[in-house]
């Protein structure tokens, strides 16, 4: 997650000052799924275990990691976009080694083991997040290491089962209340390795597989906590095993972590399994881990690396592997755990770093892949359109492509993920695209302008994600941009398109067609942009119009007469290089006003409207960001007060411009702005909308990526 709220200069409406202190603002967050490898401290000397486990009881798996003084918890952001700081919770004198979660006294609260070179502990949960003193577990252990928690007979009650250097595998059977039976000592040939536990022969009880030295061994359960004598299973230098259905059969398999490459043993259903060809991996493996990584039903391999890399291997369904997907990584991660921490239905990786003391969480795509899914879209994509067009009640994107003549429309799952993007030709180099009903049956459809072919396609929406073409309606030399309207108070969508020095209005005849084009003078050079507001409280819809250059600045208003037709535009001082305009009322005074993004200037300067066509002068607000060409409001931390947002081209983010509240000021005005963060996109973010994509009745962000033809998501987890 990224978050800031950074004390820069406040401007300040109606009397221009500036505070330097003394604004009041909440905080703002904002994160986009899968975004970067993010790094938490999980405590001092990190050792090798983590185990993850839902701690609070939140629905977001929390972190347990061992450390060299005890064992760090880490608690999952309320969103699942990132961790809190780590609380460690001391283990007797003795530095754990690997940990594991369970319920082990069945009260409904997660419980944390840990085991010592010299003892087993474990660490009562309270069910918020907390945990009591480290307890031992009664009993004489050496050199422990490895770990399971699971019910090795079948009573319903969680068992402890845990290796160890000098060849001893310890059982724990538990009793339910946090008490357990005395140890069992199984003796093998062997330093005693990771355990996997899953019922091989399938008769109804677990079995164990571990490694002894360097041999693979099966372990088969009687049921009762006791177990067959070790079997050895043929497989070269095993280091790690663990189970999962490779295959779809329904019978558990294993995949064994060698030097430099995975074998699978596909299991037969009675304790005897089928080598497959080792798929090779990366040098310098250190853990596997097995889970349905592209949601397709079976089990997928993943293995960490220490030298900068993390691969998973995707599962044909037929006992083979694909080759392995590569994601890198720094340092050196020693172990893993597979969890959906951020909630979105798809499995991520978070791994251990000791060489840096810290926990890595790699969010995933679903898909095998880990790190940024941007929706892909056309070349050199140019604005967007945000509307519901297949009516499930999920917001979707429609955005115009000005170097593939083309849209893209993306029909959103309503879980900040689309569809992928579906193409639909329109004009030569689209730069603008509107979403309204044109023909009042009660499907959006839409309108895109068509810079180079001087005109503008209409498509009429059929309600379910399709368009029916019904032409181009031609509106001059070198259009820039339009925005719908009723402008002569008919019932029925209008257009409003801007070129040169002029605006071009097309009345609707609420059929999806249009009356021939009339043109108004705009005043404005190289249009940029129009936005529609009811400057002067008519009843009318009046324009906005943006343009200049990068060094120069013309912004004009055009209140409307409710015919048609709009009056001489009235010129606003603004600054350089105005790239577009946003209305709303950002001072609470029932007036709209005007917000401008300036390319040139980078910063975004905000006209108050007296409510009557005229404004007061303009103010400027900095943004962080480089060269700012879009602006959006809404309310974007929940406070009653209209914020901004901005796309900023050439530094390749997103500028969130908080409305904070002065103290002492007047009710209504001054109003103030404070650059609250800067949050990563995609490669020269073109423009962008605001609305829920998550369904989580916040105002998320999209931004059209010019540079790297994708979407950006951002998901708004302010509160």
């Amino acid at each position: 997650m990224f978050t800031k709220l950074s004390q820069y200069r406040l401007g300040v409406l109606a009397c221009a000052s500036v505070l330097s202190v003394g604004a009041r603002a909440q905080d703002v967050s904002f994160y986009e799924p899968g975004h970067v490898r993010s790094e938490y401290p999980a405590g001092q000397n990190l050792r090798n275990g983590i185990a993850a486990g839902d701690f609070n009881n939140d629905g977001h798996p929390d972190l347990a990691v061992t450390t060299y003084g005890g064992v760090s918890v880490l608690l999952a952001s309320p969103d699942g976009s990132s961790f809190l700081p780590a609380l460690t919770y001391p283990v007797a004198f003795n530095t754990p080694v690997y940990v594991a979660t369970g319920d082990l006294n069945r009260d409904g609260r997660l419980d944390i083991v840990v085991t010592t070179y010299y003892g087993i502990y474990w660490l009562r949960g309270n069910g918020d997040g907390t945990f009591q003193s480290a307890t031992s577990i009664p009993g004489s252990y050496n050199s422990v290491t490895f770990l399971q928690v699971t019910d090795v007979n079948g009573d319903d009650r969680l068992d402890i089962v845990a290796g160890s250097d000098s060849g001893t595998l310890y059982v724990v059977l538990g009793n339910g209340d946090g008490t357990f039976q005395n140890q069992r000592n199984i003796t093998l040939a062997g330093s005693v390795g990771a355990i996997a536990a899953a019922d091989f022969n399938r008769d109804g009880r677990l079995d164990l597989v571990t490694t002894v030295s360097n041999t693979l061994v099966l372990l088969l359960g009687n049921g009762d906590g006791t177990f067959a004598a070790p079997r050895a299973l043929s497989v070269v230098s095993p280091r790690i095993a663990v189970a999962g259905d490779f295959n779809g059969d329904r019978i558990p398999d294993l995949a064994v972590l060698q030097q430099s490459s995975v074998s699978l043993l596909l299991g037969n259903g009675d304790g005897t399994f089928q080598l497959t060809r080792p798929s090779p991996i990366n040098a310098n493996p250190t853990d596997i881990k097995a889970g349905d990584m592209n949601i397709d039903g079976i089990d997928d391999v993943v293995v960490t690396h220490c030298g900068g890399s993390v691969s998973v291997l995707l599962a044909n369904g037929d006992g083979t592997l694909q080759a392995p997907i590569g994601s890198g990584t720094s340092g050196c991660v020693t172990a893993l755990v597979l969890a959906d921490v951020d909630g979105d239905g798809y499995l991520d990786m978070v791994g251990n770093r000791p060489d840096s003391s810290v926990v890595i969480l790699m969010p995933g795509n679903g898909d095998g892949t880990v790190g940024p899914n941007r929706p892909g879209v056309g070349a050199s994509p140019y604005a967007l359109a945000i509307g519901d067009f297949n009516e499930d009640g999920i917001t979707d994107l429609a955005v115009a492509n000005s170097f593939s003549n083309s849209f893209s429309l993306l029909l959103g799952n309503g879980n900040a993920t689309f569809q992928v993007a579906r193409s639909i030709p329109v004009g030569l180099r689209p730069i603008s695209i509107a979403a309204g009903d044109f023909n009042n049956d009660r499907h959006l459809d839409l309108a895109v302008v068509n810079n180079s072919s001087d005109d503008v396609s209409v498509l009429r929406g059929r309600g379910d994600g399709t368009f029916i073409q019904l032409g181009a309606v031609i509106v001059g030399s070198n259009p820039q941009a339009l925005v719908l309207g009723d402008f002569n108070n008919d019932r029925s969508l209008d257009m409003a398109v801007v070129r040169d020095l002029a605006v071009v209005v097309l009345l609707g005849n609420g059929n999806g067609t249009f009356q021939p084009p009339t043109t108004y003078n705009s005043g404005v050079s190289f249009p940029t942009s129009v936005a529609r507001g009811d400057f002067n409280r008519d009843g009318n819809d009046d324009l906005v119009v943006t343009g200049g250059s990068f060094f120069s600045s013309n912004i004009s208003v055009l209140l409307g007469n409710g015919q048609g037709g709009f009056q001489t535009p009235r010129m606003l001082n603004g600054n350089r290089g105005p790239s577009s305009a946003a209305v709303g009322d950002l001072n609470g005074d029932g007036f709209p006003d005007i917000a401008v993004a300036n390319t040139g200037a980078s910063n975004v300067t905000v006209f108050l409207g007296n409510g009557d066509g005229t404004f007061q002068p303009g103010v400027d607000f900095f943004v962080l960001g480089n060269n700012p060409v879009w602006v959006v409001i809404d309310d974007f931390n929940g406070d009653g007060r209209l914020d901004m947002a901005t796309a900023n081209s050439q530094s390749n983010n997103v500028s969130i411009l908080l409305n904070v509240e002065v103290p002492g000021a007047p009710v209504f005005t001054p109003v103030s702005f404070i650059d609250a963060g800067e949050f990563p996109v995609g490669i020269g973010p073109r423009s962008l909308a605001a609305a829920d994509f998550s369904s989580h009745q916040q105002p998320d962000l999209a931004v059209v990526n010019n540079g790297s033809n994708d979407v950006t998501l951002l998901i708004n987890s302010t509160r």
